[in-house]
């Protein structure tokens, strides 16, 4: 069956405690027990019994991102048109199996539920990035749980995940004597695999996923799964590979990107950037055109183009000059022009069907 979500906000606002990560689950993954700070999540807890499984449509970029189950996501358009989206999702003991198509390219933030590990196969890999690394052939993200990962993603893009409880995983670990110290918080979002590990994941979420496999006979245990993932971890190598100027790079992004948060409602240049990364305007091209693969001008308009449609989409009141004025956008003639050439509506249009 397939519905559409009814949200009103692009991402969920419902802040909890989080405890730290628990002994045994460090002590398989070789690091430290470590709090984090609260995050918060989409919805209950996945339940532990009856499974769970939902196709959701979305028309809009940020209904897309409220529709996995407990995660936490900002989503950015940043190629042209009207957005189509659809999450394929089914939960059960306490694993979530997900397959996302996204029709248009995003700029995505996002971070899996807490006590977690995440692993997420591009079915094409090309064009994808996640914090700032280009994703190869044969290779899976992954990050533990509550850990933000940045995205990058193509048009037509189709993303496989499997969401499994950590400690659950590493109280299995532990018990086969599996050693998997070399997987940690601080190492690498990409891990390489072979043929033999992309055909068990592409078949295991293709058939969780299978909807004439409704009945709970049709998914494997949570163990039999969580051997599977042990494996795979097992098999897989860290792709610790990087340009030499990947850390002064990524480290000019992350300058901007906190400089516009903490100044999102005033006008801002190019040259403005510059002064803040203290980099000159070619350096600046290149650290974006190689970490995020789009340029620093249409990162810009996209970042604020899509913060103003999530405010004409809330329930703000706001008049759409106002919104935009507050969003830097000192010229309305043309942040209309901006805003029609990449959702394909004009401002108004967006108005009048917020999300409800």
């Amino acid at each position: 069956m397939i519905t559409r979500a009814a949200t009103n906000s692009a991402t969920a606002r419902n802040p909890v405690n989080r405890p730290e990560v628990s002994t045994l689950g460090a002590r398989a993954f070789g690091s430290q027990p470590t709090s984090f700070a609260p995050v918060p999540h989409n919805g209950p807890a996945i339940p532990a019994s009856a499974p769970k499984r939902r196709s959701i449509v979305s028309l809009e970029v940020n209904e897309q991102a409220l529709n996995l189950t407990r995660w936490e996501q900002e989503y950015n358009q940043c190629s042209a048109g009207h957005f189509t989206g659809r999450v394929d999702e089914c939960c059960f003991d306490g694993v979530q199996v997900i397959n996302e198509y996204t029709r248009l390219a995003l700029h995505q933030h996002c971070a899996p539920w807490h006590d977690s590990l995440w692993i997420a196969l591009p079915v094409r890999h090309e064009g994808v990035r996640v914090d700032g690394q280009c994703v190869e052939r044969n290779e899976v993200i992954w990050r533990m749980g509550s850990r933000a990962v940045e995205l990058m993603t193509p048009e037509h893009c189709d993303l496989m995940s499997m969401v499994v409880p950590l400690e659950a995983l590493a109280t299995l670990a532990e018990r086969e004597g599996v050693d998997l110290a070399h997987l940690n918080r601080a190492s690498t979002p990409r891990l390489a695999i072979d043929d033999r590990d992309i055909r068990w994941f592409t078949d295991q979420v293709t058939r969780i996923l299978r909807e004439d496999s409704a009945g709970s006979n049709g998914l494997p245990e949570q163990e039999t799964l969580l051997h599977g993932v042990i494996t795979l971890l097992g098999h897989a190598q860290l792709d610790t590979r990087a340009a030499p100027s990947y850390a002064r790079r990524r480290a000019v992004v992350d300058r901007v990107q906190a400089y516009l948060k903490s100044v999102e409602q005033a006008p801002v240049s190019i040259g403005t950037l510059c002064s803040v990364a203290c980099v000159s305007r070619r350096t600046l091209q290149y650290s974006f055109e190689s970490i995020l693969g789009i340029s620093p001008v249409q990162f810009l308009r996209a970042t604020r183009l899509n913060d103003v449609r999530r405010e004409l989409l809330s329930q703000s009141g706001a008049t759409i000059s106002d919104v935009a004025a507050n969003h830097g956008f000192s010229h309305f003639s043309q942040f209309a022009t901006d805003y029609k050439s990449l959702f394909n509506e004009r401002p108004s249009d967006t108005l009048k069907r917020r999300l409800h």
